[in-house]
């Protein structure tokens, strides 16, 4: 079966030769769910905390990893501000990790922006959260 959401992210990643590291280790502030991933696009280096309540980091899927570092750009993106970012997030309003993270990822977006052009994560947030179409797909491949 084939998805053009699937094709898109593989068009992407080959395109602007992306490559990424998840750091199962290093957590923003204490939350477990929210490990690093070190991610390179056209060789210009980016560390992306990524939102992984469902464990798929753990997958070791190159394409779903990238979805989810550009799921977490859209986030934040679309958050009006830093506390609902951390409302959306179960964050820690009162935490300067997550405050100084944050900060941060206007810089992080925009140089990815002007990288990749339009950040889109390709899959819909219904198929991500409910384990549909091309995120089941990602996930068993």
């Amino acid at each position: 079966m084939s998805y053009a959401e699937i094709d898109q992210l593989q068009k992407i990643w080959d395109l602007h030769n992306v490559s990424l590291t998840p750091v199962l280790t290093d957590f923003l502030t204490d939350n477990i769910y929210f490990p690093l991933v070190k991610c390179t696009i056209n060789n210009e280096p980016f560390n992306i905390y990524v939102d992984n309540e469902y464990d798929d980091l753990q997958l070791r899927s190159n394409l779903l990893s990238f979805c989810m570092v550009l799921r977490s750009l859209e986030n934040y993106a679309l958050s009006a501000d830093y506390l609902q970012w951390c409302n959306e997030h179960a964050l820690v309003v009162n935490n300067h990790k997550n405050r100084d993270y944050y900060m941060s990822l206007g810089g992080v977006y925009r140089r990815v922006q002007e990288s990749i052009g339009t950040i889109d994560s390709c899959i819909s947030d219904f198929d991500f959260e409910l384990n549909a179409g091309a995120a089941q797909y990602l996930r068993n491949a």
